[in-house]
């Protein structure tokens, strides 16, 4: 089979594996073949939720889930979905505003892309979140900034094959101030 043949059916297998969780119509994605970004979907939380810190609130539960554990990513809580072009949000990264008590805080995102690395090797990128988020590339989890945290950074180095690959990230403010989330990727990847 000539090789860009192969690298075409192999993206177009990555691309159905990154959509086929999102195979209801409230998730269907509502953006065309030629969108470049991460594909994310938002979820709004309540402020009676017990994982969200609300000031005076008794009933809040510390979770320990990792990721889409939590049901903060579930159909229950979702609001819209979009691409975003890039991941560096300031400390004022508030996007959900659906008129729940607690608006525009306490909020999840999942973001999905197929990116293609250029040659194996070991790439290095950048995460910083306040609060929880998790990096997963091929299913597999590079980074864990999960809890209610100031603003942490942290440098993380994998080692991929050529080729196309899946990455997954997932992002919740849950506390009533700041939200920053910044995910920088090699500069080499596409």
């Amino acid at each position: 089979m000539n090789k860009q043949i192969k690298s075409i059916l192999t993206l177009i297998i990555v691309i159905s594996a990154v959509f086929s969780a999102y195979s209801t119509s409230a998730y269907t994605p509502d953006v065309s073949w030629n969108t470049t970004g991460y594909y994310g979907l938002y979820y709004n939380l309540p402020s009676d939720h017990s994982n969200v810190l609300v000031t005076g609130k008794t009933n809040y539960v510390v979770t320990t889930k990792i990721a889409d554990a939590n049901d903060w990513y579930s159909s229950k809580y979702y609001a819209f979905n979009r691409v975003d072009s890039k991941l560096n949000f300031s400390a004022n990264f508030f996007p959900v505003n659906t008129g729940l008590a607690g608006d525009p805080n306490f909020f999840a995102v999942n973001w999905r892309a197929v990116v293609e690395v250029p040659a194996n090797g070991n790439y290095k990128y950048n995460v910083s979140s306040d609060d929880d988020s998790w990096i997963y590339i091929d299913d597999q989890l590079i980074t864990n900034l999960g809890g209610l945290h100031v603003a942490r950074a942290t440098t993380g180095e994998i080692y991929l094959l050529k080729g196309f690959h899946k990455l997954e990230i997932f992002y919740a403010d849950r506390s009533k101030y700041s939200a920053v989330f910044t995910f920088v990727p090699p500069t080499t990847w596409k």
